[in-house]
């Protein structure tokens, strides 16, 4: 049973990270699976291409109610704080499959950017105890992430890191077992959508 593949949401993360296995690469996003020093679950890292602007990206990182339409079995969305223009905090659900319970993730997301390189960052760190657990849902008790976008010609370069305890009870090895296919499912819908032409409002205070 896959039960790591409902957790790949989009988030990132700057963990010590070694040892790491190509676990799959199609249509040009590449997804690796990590062994991390003080966890029994493997890291996720992975880089590809997005023929956007940052600013559009940025967009559609920030419109966290469309997170149901191309993260992976997210879903609900929605968001708990606005904190700044670049920073909130939400919280989304994501699908399990039977008979495992659903579980959500309270958030903070950030974003900023370089002034000098305009290389951007999406950092995501969980806050469980925001607000209270809902009734059979199981709260995920610790995530960790990060997108670093380069922007070149074309387009933007992402590298992109994550950690995850599900919580529970689910031993790690089947965790590890599918670790790739809901990181690289996420990426290519958010591709998808990009070259489809789906709009979002642009992040004014993100220099392209």
């Amino acid at each position: 049973m896959r039960l790591v593949l409902f957790l790949c949401v989009v988030r990132l993360v700057g963990v010590a990270q070694t040892d790491c296995e190509l676990r799959r690469s199609e249509d040009s996003i590449f997804v690796y699976a990590c062994k991390v020093s003080d966890s029994r679950i493997k890291a996720i890292r992975a880089n590809f291409r997005l023929p956007a602007s940052a600013s559009e990206l940025a967009g559609h990182i920030l419109n966290v109610e469309g997170y149901t339409e191309w993260q992976y079995n997210i879903i609900k969305a929605e968001v708990l704080e606005v904190i700044s223009d670049l920073e909130l905090i939400y919280r989304a659900e994501v699908k399990a499959p039977w008979p495992v319970s659903n579980r959500d993730l309270v958030v903070r997301l950030k974003i900023t950017q370089n002034p000098e390189t305009n290389v951007m960052t999406f950092s995501i760190v969980s806050i469980p105890d925001y607000i209270p657990e809902y009734k059979g849902i199981v709260r995920v008790p610790k995530s960790e992430g990060r997108w670093t976008i380069t922007p070149e010609a074309g387009g933007l370069k992402i590298d992109y890191s994550f950690l995850v305890d599900p919580g529970g009870s689910l031993p790690s090895w089947l965790l590890n077992l599918s670790i790739a296919e809901g990181p690289h499912k996420t990426f290519s819908n958010l591709t998808n959508r990009i070259k489809a032409g789906v709009k979002v409002k642009p992040v004014l205070l993100i220099r392209d």
